[in-house]
């Protein structure tokens, strides 16, 4: 295993520990959440739980990706890890939108009056360029094997 694939994996598990810190301390955690939901600072800790655990699905969903690319940097005779890993790219960002708003419905749900807003930015479709390019990466690899 070479130091990229553990760095990837480390990440992975960054990713997923993150949430769990929401999770079990709601209140510490809330803090994080009013820097993207500042109207949110009313917040339950159970509707923080709730974002918390939502975030799980969301992060969850980048870690699968980065433990994939890991496993194909590993053993790059798997290729098909290299498709999977472009799949959950490409679908990430609207993973993320879908997280996004429902996080803002759960942290909103004490205002009378909250907007919703969904946003797609060049940040976050970045996630679906580099999946295409890692489906790209395994067509071309696959043509070549034939």
């Amino acid at each position: 295993m070479n130091i990229i694939s553990k760095l990837l994996y480390l990440f992975a598990f960054t990713l997923i520990l993150y949430p769990l810190w929401g999770m079990l301390s709601p209140l510490t955690f809330l803090t994080e959440l009013i820097e993207d939901y500042p109207k949110a600072i009313e917040a339950a800790p159970l509707q923080v739980r709730i974002v918390a655990l939502l975030m799980l699905i969301e992060n969850g969903f980048l870690a699968s990706a980065l433990f994939t690319i890991s496993g194909f940097i590993d053993n790059p005779n798997r290729l098909y890890k290299i498709k999977t890993a472009g799949l959950l790219l490409l679908l990430y960002p609207f993973v993320l939108t879908v997280i996004n708003a429902l996080s803002g419905v759960v942290l909103h749900s004490h205002l009378t009056e909250a907007a919703l807003v969904i946003e797609l930015s060049a940040q976050t479709l970045f996630y679906s360029v580099m999946g295409l390019a890692l489906i790209g990466i395994y067509q071309a690899q696959k043509k070549k094997a034939i």
